[in-house]
């Protein structure tokens, strides 16, 4: 097998001490951060497979001499530590998992570090730090004790739509009557679970027969899926769901989103068993009173505008007069009526 390297060139500051290679972005490809001496920083330099983005500096102690990896915090994105010589502490720069640090956190250590290495040096599953003094021919080893992660607090929502109509884009992180969704760590939220499944960005039916969307970031969409069609004009009822939200760190906490649904003004259809005609009846109208019996039937409503068939409407191999539409006045029918009869304005009082 023969190998071959292409030379390549980037601009790394001034006296380059030692260099650490990681992913420090996630993105499968490996990056390198370099230790500069006189120039106090350490420089990142993103892979992208083939190059290197322009380099991040970032500060950190006096006079560094060396670089290395860790994960200091738990939260599994990889963090940079600097041994730094004149000022004889190491720096810890926490990562965010995108390739960017935060500010250096400096420890003092021995005289003059020169090199360290990262382990966990008392089982607690922490990393913890090894550094190595030239001066005062000593280590230093310093062990690794993170606060504790606190857990988020997800806060209740509530909503209110139509029984005929969509409700698209709701956030559930925001303040929706009972105070937004929080983590006292600053941690970046996520919704991991609706109502305790792992249906994150997957449409699902609520036991309710309505639709529901829940996305990670908090963003959902819900429809009422004409399940809530027996709702009179300004009637309501309600549906709800859970969803659970992770800080990321093992930290979770639940939620409920609760929904008013509002009824809306339909055509109203009433029904008579027994009156059996093929005659169609048509004509116009509006609003039914809904209250009914299978001997008598008063309806509100007017002869010049009525709109009724007879078609068999439950499927029981009964016909059934379909009354759709009433205006104003006073309909009474005797069910023993055959639908020629109910014509005759003689029934209408």
């Amino acid at each position: 097998m023969t190998v071959n390297f292409v030379p390549g060139q980037n601009s790394i500051g001034n006296l380059a001490r030692t260099l650490t290679v990681a992913d420090f972005n996630g993105d499968g490809n490996s990056d390198i951060a370099i230790v500069n001496e006189s120039s106090d920083n350490v420089l990142v330099l993103l892979g992208d497979d083939n190059n290197f983005a322009a380099p991040q500096s970032f500060a950190v102690g006096n006079s560094p001499r060396s670089v290395t990896v860790g994960d200091f915090n738990g939260d599994d994105k990889l963090d940079l530590i600097t041994a730094n010589s004149l000022s004889s502490d190491v720096s810890v720069l926490l990562g965010d998992g995108n390739g960017n640090f935060e500010p250096a956190l400096n420890f003092a250590v021995g005289n003059n570090p020169d090199s360290l290495i990262v382990g966990d040096f008392n089982g607690d599953g922490n990393s913890d730090i090894a550094a190595i003094n030239l001066t005062s021919s000593d280590v230093s080893v310093l062990l690794n004790s993170p606060s504790p992660n606190n857990p988020p607090i997800a806060n209740d929502d509530e909503f209110t739509t139509l029984e005929n109509e969509a409700f698209q884009g709701g956030k559930v992180f925001v303040n929706n009557g009972r105070g937004v969704d929080s983590d006292p760590d600053n941690d970046t939220l996520t919704v991991i679970e609706v109502n305790g499944e792992a249906n994150i960005g997957n449409q699902i039916t609520l036991e309710s027969g309505a639709l529901l969307t829940l996305n990670s970031n908090g963003i959902f969409d819900y429809n009422p899926n004409e399940q809530f069609d027996f709702l009179n004009d300004g009637e309501t009822t309600t549906d709800s769901f859970e969803y659970t939200i992770s800080d990321g760190k093992g930290g979770t906490d639940k939620g409920i989103v609760t929904f008013t649904i509002v009824g809306t003004q339909e055509q109203p259809v009433s029904q008579i068993e027994g009156i059996i005609s093929d005659e169609i009846l048509s004509d116009r109208g509006n609003a039914i009173d809904n209250s009914s019996s299978l001997s008598d039937l008063t309806i509100t409503g007017s002869i010049d505008d009525l709109t009724a068939q007879v078609t068999d409407i439950v499927g029981d191999n009964l016909n059934n007069l379909d009354f759709l539409r009433f205006n104003d006045g006073l309909l009474t029918i005797d069910t023993s009526l055959l639908a020629s009869e109910i014509l005759n304005p003689a029934n209408f009082t």
